[in-house]
């Protein structure tokens, strides 16, 4: 992966970390590349990127774990069990004696169904890339042969198609795909690389969301009890009585793929009493109790 600086060569700015990222000038970063660069950058040599989905189906093959989709849960209430989450007609659909949170959109109104709330509440911001398909690239950009990014990102995919993005639009809940988005990221990738697709190519795109807080910071722990935070928030958020059973892994924003699994770690530790992943300063630092 290379990551070009936007404000020309660094002063040195940090060392080089031998076998994870090191500093190209724009010759050493146009061969690493494969395209003509006007500037250097950083090359992180054990970087790269992922297919999300492929992520996703990897961790649900994961023994023991069972996936339902295609419900809504709209309620949470207390039950014999633990937690018993309904749908919009009051249908049970599960029920567990421990619950995690992962879902943004609906988190205040699950939360406020059982008459519990967490501090910071959570922004949408929209975001949408555009795809170019295999074969339809032309000159530099089809000898593209490592992601790169910047003021934005650019990528080829296994099969060849350039993937290109994104823009952030706050409270934006349009769900087309934009002409104008499109733009502004063909705008983004000649910015970037100095090269833009053919304007006469036909491109794909896709919406999606990010939520986060806003300090940016996801919100990872135990859901504060009812009627005890802001008292006990005075004395610091050590003090504030939590539920034992109920937890938030939510608002990771544009970072999900790198923080998900140690603020998943970190909720884990919490539930099963085990020692933390991070200190306690970093901890409350996502904590759902804090901005009350």
């Amino acid at each position: 992966l290379l990551r070009l600086d936007a404000d020309g060569p660094p002063e040195r700015r940090a060392p080089d970390l031998p076998g994870v990222a090191r500093w190209l000038d724009a010759a050493a970063a146009s061969a690493a590349s494969g395209l003509p660069m006007d500037r250097g950058g950083w090359w992180f040599e054990a970087g790269g990127w992922l297919d999300p989905r492929a992520l996703v189906q990897r961790l649900l093959a994961t023994p023991g774990v069972r996936f339902r989709g295609g419900h809504e849960v709209t309620r949470l209430e207390r039950g014999g069990g633990g937690w018993v989450l309904r749908d919009e007609g009051g249908t049970a659909m599960a029920e567990a004696a421990l619950l995690v949170l992962a879902t943004p959109s609906c988190l205040p109104s699950l939360l406020a169904s059982a008459r519990l709330a967490c501090g910071p509440a959570l922004q949408s911001v929209r975001g949408q890339l555009s795809l170019w398909p295999e074969g339809g690239l032309q000159g530099p950009l089809a000898d593209l042969r490592a992601p790169v990014s910047g003021q934005g990102y650019a990528l080829r995919r296994p099969e060849g198609s350039l993937l290109a993005g994104a823009t952030a639009q706050h409270n934006d809940d349009d769900p087309q795909v934009r002409a104008a988005d499109h733009a502004h990221n063909v705008h983004r990738l000649t910015a970037l690389l100095g090269h833009a697709p053919d304007a006469s190519l036909s491109w794909n795109g896709r919406v999606g969301w990010r939520w986060h807080a806003p300090d940016r910071l996801p919100l990872a722990g135990a859901v504060p009890r009812p009627g005890t935070w802001d008292a006990a928030a005075d004395r610091g958020l050590r003090w504030v009585p939590r539920c034992d059973d109920l937890y938030v892994c939510s608002g990771l924003g544009s970072r999900g793929l790198t923080l998900a699994a140690l603020a998943a770690e970190l909720v884990a530790a919490q539930a099963a009493a085990d020692p933390w992943p991070v200190l306690r300063d970093l901890a409350e630092a996502v904590d759902p109790a804090r901005g009350r």
